[in-house]
């Protein structure tokens, strides 16, 4: 489910950016409208392919409660997304200030496929920042919170089983880490 969603996006923008490029072949003021869009989408793409994209694999996994395998590497993904996020929807801005502009200039030529094309684009930039950026955000924030929960039943078994350590620390030593005596262990 979610990697048919990957794969359908990445179409998507595939068909936008060859739809761009026959459109800008064809000339005239389309033509370079088209190629306006193109110059901001293409960079963009390639961004969303590298870190904004890839979590979205692995949502049908984690909706059926299996945790991947490469959390930390989408955990890595998920933070570049946030920490850029203001940076991809100011692309956005930009992306749709331009097909807005070929939508206009299409129409005013009476060129029906690089308006829809323009039209098009559009809606899906508006589906990125409303629906897949923050999907994207949600699993990062998902996984952080598994991980922890992970790591926190681990310490609960671990000292269950009297395997807690604990450092102690002396001023003219190192520190060293020492068994805590039963009376100590974690409850």
């Amino acid at each position: 489910m979610a990697a048919d969603i990957f794969r359908s996006l990445q179409a998507e923008h595939e068909e936008f950016l060859a739809g761009l490029a026959a459109v800008a072949r064809g000339g005239g003021a389309v033509g370079a409208a088209a190629k306006a869009v193109a110059k901001l989408l293409d960079p963009h793409l390639v961004k969303e392919k590298a870190y904004a994209l890839p979590p979205l694999e692995i949502l049908s996994a984690l909706v059926n409660g299996r945790f991947p395998v490469n959390t930390r590497k989408i955990l890595g993904l998920t933070e570049k997304l946030r920490a850029s996020v203001d940076e991809m929807l100011d692309e956005h801005k930009a992306i749709l200030l331009a097909a807005r502009k070929l939508a206009r200039v299409a129409e005013q030529e009476s060129k029906v496929e690089p308006a829809r094309l323009a039209e098009k684009l559009i809606r899906h930039a508006k589906a990125e920042e409303e629906i897949f950026y923050p999907v994207v955000i949600l699993i990062g924030e998902y996984l952080k919170l598994k991980t922890a929960r992970a790591a926190a039943a681990r310490e609960s078994e671990r000292c269950a089983t009297g395997l807690c350590r604990v450092t102690f620390m002396h001023p003219t030593r190192d520190s060293r880490e020492r068994r805590l005596p039963s009376k100590f262990h974690c409850k």
